[in-house]
């Protein structure tokens, strides 16, 4: 259309998912995991079930991982009493963890603090992992594919969460023509 003509350009469709939409992503995969994980733990205790994510084409043993005393962090490293009501397990803590995010970066409206406190809590997750690794590659010599997915989340979420704290999306203009 020429620039004369009185008729607006077109605007072209964005071509790139919205930080906030990558964020409810990585929460609901993080949702999903963390929901195969309880499935998991709570199939432990029957002596002929075989998690699929225990088998040759994962080439580790997730119920190792998850049998251990590491699984319930918080009572392993003396925080609260093994099989009190916050001895939450892993996967207990993911779902949370991860519904969180995903509950918090869909308010449209800013809150106080709300970059750093998404920089923090990402920081932090990415730190746990970290020392979640060493555990199951040093300690317990093992690879679990769910817990490798839980790494990943941690991870991206801190990478989407440095992106928005250096140039937040929520509060401009355009966060209403995001739908």
């Amino acid at each position: 259309r020429s620039v004369g003509s009185g008729v607006p350009p077109r605007r072209r469709a964005p071509t790139t998912m919205k930080r906030r939409k990558k964020v409810q992503f990585l929460a609901l995969f993080g949702i999903a995991v963390s929901a195969y994980a309880y499935y998991v733990e709570s199939k432990l205790d029957d002596p002929f079930y075989q998690p699929g994510c225990s088998s040759s084409w994962t080439g580790g043993n997730c119920a190792t991982v998850f049998k251990s005393s590491y699984g319930h962090i918080l009572s392993h490293w003396g925080l609260v009493e093994k099989g009190s009501m916050l001895d939450l397990s892993l996967a207990v803590t993911g779902l949370l963890l991860y519904t969180c995010y995903f509950l918090a970066i869909s308010v449209r409206t800013p809150f106080p603090l709300r970059e750093e406190l998404f920089l923090g809590v990402a920081a932090g997750g990415a730190c746990f992992s970290i020392y979640l690794l060493y555990v199951i590659k040093v300690i317990l010599k093992e690879f679990c594919i769910v817990c490798f997915s839980f790494h990943c989340c941690n991870f991206g979420m801190l990478l989407l969460a440095v992106l928005e704290f250096r140039a937040p999306e929520v509060g401009r203009k355009s966060i209403a023509k995001d739908e």
